[in-house]
């Protein structure tokens, strides 16, 4: 019989609830009665088991392990959204990244009682594509996106853009993309990622 139970990393949705998470979980689909279930905390008292009703073969040895029950306070943290539809057309991705990333503050350094001038920056668009990193890589910005829905989709990266070309993994430049009115528009397949470098305008 395989384990009925899975790692979530960032939220698990299930019946249009989706549960945010702030570290990797494990759950369970109950279905009777139909349920989400949740690990908060698992404590052991050996290693392994020589005999267990999931595994053919022990994990290890059945070695007694005091000191891993680790006794006193925890705290889990998540938070639960309910949706109508897709996980992938609700939001459920940004909500996870707002959940996932404390807001960040930095003291300024204008003199008091100023008014920071606007400024834009890059703006990613698309339904269902997620900015998954951005990073210098000499005179160029590289900027990885993840389009993770299973249907393909049009992402737009636009922000004063004059030059844009393709990359893999390693950072290494590929072929030179056209770029049109200060944006990037790129056709990404379901669940693809996609690494591209970019060269904006000096304001």
């Amino acid at each position: 019989m395989p384990l009925p139970t899975f790692p979530a990393g960032g939220f698990v949705d299930a019946g249009g609830a989706a549960v945010l998470l702030d570290q990797v979980t494990e759950y369970e689909l109950l279905t009777d009665p139909p349920e989400l279930a949740l690990t908060l905390l698992r404590a052991v008292g050996q290693i392994s088991r020589d005999h267990h009703r999931y595994r053919e073969e022990p994990a290890g040895p059945q070695t007694p392990t005091p000191g891993a029950q680790c006794l006193g306070t925890r705290v889990a943290d998540l938070a639960v959204h309910l949706h109508p539809g897709a996980w992938y057309t609700d939001r459920v991705l940004a909500l996870m990244e707002c959940f996932h990333h404390d807001l960040l503050t930095a003291p300024g350094t204008g003199p008091p009682g100023s008014v920071a001038a606007a400024a834009a920056g890059l703006a990613v668009d698309g339904d269902g594509v997620v900015l998954s990193s951005l990073r210098r890589r000499g005179d160029w910005l590289e900027l990885r996106l993840a389009c993770q829905q299973p249907v393909p989709v049009t992402a737009t990266v636009a922000g004063g853009l004059v030059a844009a070309r393709a990359a893999d993994l390693l950072g290494r430049p590929g072929a030179d993309l056209p770029v049109a009115g200060g944006a990037l528009r790129l056709d990404l397949r379901a669940w693809e990622v996609r690494t591209v470098q970019l060269q904006r305008q000096e304001p």
